[in-house]
């Protein structure tokens, strides 16, 4: 008899224990005084905002795509930065458009004192710079915005 009331006992705790779980799962505590507020974060996470921010360029993404318009298919493009920055970004926005219309990027460190012949060396048909002023070893550069130029290198 006592073992029974002992098995009936530990089922009733089982059951409220039960119940007070199901009851502490259905309400969110932690959200009871606060609700998160979700908002569309897709303009701050564009390659145009990247290029606005970081290279002070506007309409980066139409502007390099006719930059790079003109380029021979299958030829190189050289990107130079120093690296460690955070240009990395927009550098490998440049090299993905440049890919896109099936050039090949070659990212090439802009504080290299060898960096016009590790262009030369990539057989490189076109240059950008995200170093600011354009090197001095750019023939005839398009400065698209204070942080950003192009030169189209010529063949030897």
């Amino acid at each position: 008899m006592a073992r029974k009331r002992l098995e009936e006992w530990q089922m009733v705790a089982w059951v409220l224990f039960l119940v007070a779980f199901i009851g502490a799962g259905s309400v969110p505590f932690d959200t009871l005084h606060r609700k998160l507020r979700v908002t569309n974060q897709g303009p701050t996470n564009s390659s145009d905002t990247m290029y606005l921010t970081h290279l002070e360029l506007k309409h980066g993404s139409v502007r390099i795509a006719e930059t790079l318009r003109d380029l021979p298919a299958g030829s190189h493009v050289a990107v130079l930065l120093k690296f460690g920055t955070y240009r990395i970004l927009c550098a490998q926005l440049i090299c993905h458009a440049a890919w896109i219309q099936g050039l090949r990027p070659v990212l090439v460190p802009a504080d290299a004192e060898d960096a016009a012949e590790r262009v030369r060396i990539a057989g490189a048909v076109a240059a950008f710079s995200l170093e600011g002023e354009p090197p001095s070893w750019f023939r005839e550069p398009t400065v698209l915005s204070p942080a950003l130029s192009f030169a189209r290198i010529p063949a030897e």
